[in-house]
């Protein structure tokens, strides 16, 4: 996410990015998945994929057109394990505290799709480049997106209290177009619970937030805001459904 607010010749751009383990974010990547196989099983089928995740359950519908007689089978037997995998490497462990890959329920709908000639969706994308950052990239996004990939890389780490929702928001202030401070930071993430609040905000600031913003920005915000609204132990579909958009190959 991306706003824009102006006053008086100057603006304060504000960007919030989400880690793996948020429940949208979640179903994206097992539609993702969905597709990719798929397509790799036959480069010339369609797919239209949704993914909705709720507390024990995953939930997969999909129409597939293809000339693979045998597809949709093998993929019924295929995906379960691919996608518990994939809820592993995004760090849950636990029924209670977010979603278990060992336990939770995977519903698949694979439905086989009429195999006609389509016209191709067209789809109008836009964007720039800009020299903020090395990325090439708006700085407030730049920042956003590296504290949520840290946040991603310290769940599971040695010593962590972090789980695998989290999210960063950063205000940068500009004039005449250019990046002049950091306004505002907001990390929050949600952690263990034998971790207390202190724990958690120490660890933010030290592994998260110093290893992913440059210190020429970092010392000079005013706010720093880490786990604002106290403790998070429960978090991903076990908190609120997740759903996809819908992913088409």
């Amino acid at each position: 996410m991306f706003s824009l607010a102006t006053r008086r010749g100057e603006a304060h751009c504000t960007a919030e990015s989400v880690t793996r383990g948020h429940p949208d974010r979640l179903c994206d990547q097992v539609a993702d998945l969905v597709v990719d196989a798929v397509l790799a099983r036959d480069p010339e089928a369609r797919v239209s994929c949704q993914a909705q995740a709720m507390a024990g359950r995953l939930e997969v519908s999909a129409g597939i057109a293809t000339l693979d007689a045998g597809l949709c089978g093998d993929l019924h037997a295929a995906l379960p394990g691919r996608i518990r995998g994939l809820l592993r490497d995004i760090g849950y462990r636990s029924a209670m505290l977010d979603l278990s890959p060992r336990n939770c329920a995977i519903e698949l709908h694979l439905q086989p799709a009429p195999v006609r000639p389509e016209a191709g969706a067209e789809t109008v994308l836009f964007g720039y480049a800009c020299d903020e950052t090395p990325e090439l990239l708006p700085l407030p996004w730049a920042l956003a997106s590296a504290l949520t990939r840290r946040l991603a890389r310290q769940v599971g780490v040695l010593g962590s209290p972090l789980r695998p929702e989290g999210r960063a928001q950063v205000t940068v202030a500009y004039r005449d177009g250019r990046p002049q401070a950091l306004q505002a930071l907001t990390v929050d993430c949600q952690h263990w619970p034998d971790a207390t609040l202190e724990e958690v905000r120490s660890y933010l600031e030290r592994e998260v937030v110093a290893q992913a913003v440059p210190a020429h920005w970092r010392l000079a915000c005013p706010e720093l805001r880490l786990n604002v609204g106290g403790r998070w132990t429960v978090g991903g579909p076990q908190r609120r459904t997740g759903a996809s958009g819908s992913q088409r190959g």
